[in-house]
């Protein structure tokens, strides 16, 4: 079987970076597991906070190294380097504010899903995971073929902890701060649910996210984050006890 595998990063055996996170192991085993069984293919698209289109060495080694595991690899999308929606779809004014918007930023593929679609092909691969990654759910929604989200955080959580933490003012620049932002979180929370319940299956890593969900997701299932059993910790008597103070 043909599996195209979506990532926000580039899957590593183990932290060598402190711009790494969990998503990078997991995801690494996650293929490794997958090639057992399948052919694999990787499209890496890093969000639109990286502005660097260019590979650092670190990240070469990495892509050097699935190439060896017969992993075989797409071209990167960097969202960043994507032209901003066209005149077609508004004013000058009204195209800066919404290429401005948290939740534009997130989908921003949706608007370029018809050019980039040319390119992957999807209709070759017999499934499609969307591993932990918010950008491609934009891309492959309502897409013909067989799909599979695996989620972590909901797309807009942090966006709403965020508004959670902001004080508010009765001064007319914060209240329409506060407006703007609440409107913002009240669209995303309709979007998320809509965009996902176009997927054929969506794996919850969070049993809480996925209990908070599962009533509007009927295509849901939680099946826990994917920690690799290669991993051993060493026992809690090898590290150093110090106070904590919370």
């Amino acid at each position: 079987m043909k599996i195209l595998v979506c990532t926000p990063c580039i899957p590593s055996k183990q932290i060598i970076n402190s711009s790494q996170s969990a998503i990078n192991i997991q995801s690494y085993f996650s293929l490794i597991e997958l090639k057992k069984k399948h052919t694999i293919f990787l499209q890496i698209i890093f969000d639109d906070n990286r502005i660097k289109t260019q590979f650092e060495d670190y990240e070469k080694k990495l892509l050097a190294t699935l190439k060896n595991k017969k992993i075989k690899i797409l071209k990167p999308i960097f969202l960043s380097s994507l032209n901003s929606l066209t005149y077609r779809y508004g004013s000058r004014r009204l195209l800066k504010i919404l290429s401005e918007n948290v939740i534009f930023k997130t989908y921003k593929l949706y608007f370029k899903r018809t050019k980039i679609l040319k390119k992957i092909r999807p209709q070759k691969f017999d499934r499609i995971l969307l591993y932990l990654s918010p950008e491609s759910t934009a891309l492959f929604y309502k897409s013909n073929e067989k799909r599979i989200c695996f989620e972590g955080d909901y797309h807009y959580q942090s966006f709403e902890s965020n508004m959670g933490k902001s004080k508010l003012s009765l001064n007319l620049n914060s209240l329409l701060t506060y407006s703007i932002n609440k409107l913002t979180l009240i669209i995303w929370r309709i979007l998320y649910v809509k965009i996902l319940k176009d997927y054929n299956n969506i794996l919850f890593a969070s049993f809480n996210i996925f209990n908070l969900f599962k009533k509007r997701l009927s295509n849901s299932d939680f099946i826990g984050t994917l920690w690799p059993d290669q991993i051993k910790y060493k026992d809690e008597s090898s590290f150093k006890r110090k106070k904590l103070n919370i």
